[in-house]
């Protein structure tokens, strides 16, 4: 299952819940006009904002349209429907509006957040194979590796996530089930002696950013 974007998910369902209180407090279903907003001119103004949150969203997106920058776009959609928000004792047709408003962007929000977690999972599933590849010929060729320096993962965000996760998922289960002419690969994963180096190996080629190892500092000079 992948990650939702329960921050800006928040955000915008608790500035849309402001204009709806404001007048009535009633369950809204995601596919209907608000009970408040079902009068003529109150359900025009609605829909006219759901066309116009949608557009903003598409319009911010446009201008970003990088996964690696989803949080940044997040904070441009949350402070834009802010900047949105109605002034006190606003008119229910305004009130309307700006619960369309949130319910296009919320629509869209949807869209963007699923096709940036099913890229990044798909870029880190081909990561996950070219590694699995490499590391069981190599291993089967020479008999199994040693281990080298572990890298140490940085903190990732909705992309890095769904990026290390497919990787570590293709990493793992192509090296049980490979094999080639000089035999099985499962023999070099967790089932045999190869553990360390082979959990170390998909660390390191699955990490979507590497921490910079501490600076060593030169031992001083001694005097004299």
């Amino acid at each position: 299952m992948y990650v939702i974007a329960n921050k800006i998910r928040y955000q915008i369902v608790k500035l849309f819940l402001v204009a709806c209180i404001i007048t009535l407090e009633t369950a809204v279903s995601a596919d209907e006009v608000p009970e408040m907003c079902e009068g003529p001119y109150e359900t025009m103004f609605y829909n006219a904002g759901v066309a116009t949150g949608q557009n903003l969203v598409d319009m911010a997106w446009n201008m970003i349209d990088d996964c690696d920058k989803i949080e940044y776009f997040e904070s441009v959609i949350v402070s834009l429907l802010e900047r949105l928000a109605p002034p006190e004792n606003a008119s229910l047709t305004v009130l309307c509006r700006y619960a369309g408003y949130a319910k296009g962007i919320m629509s869209r929000i949807d869209d963007i957040y699923t096709g940036c977690e099913v890229i990044c999972y798909n870029e880190g599933m081909i990561i996950g194979e070219l590694a699995a590849i490499a590391y069981c010929e190599i291993s089967l060729q020479l008999g199994g590796l040693d281990t080298a320096d572990q890298f140490i993962r940085m903190p990732v965000q909705m992309c890095g996530f769904n990026f290390e996760f497919g990787c570590d998922i293709k990493f793992m289960s192509l090296t049980f089930e490979y094999t080639n002419i000089y035999g099985s690969c499962e023999q070099y994963t967790w089932y045999g002696d190869y553990f360390e180096v082979w959990d170390q190996v998909r660390n390191n080629q699955c990490a979507y950013g590497i921490e910079d190892p501490s600076p060593v500092e030169p031992p001083e000079e001694k005097d004299g």
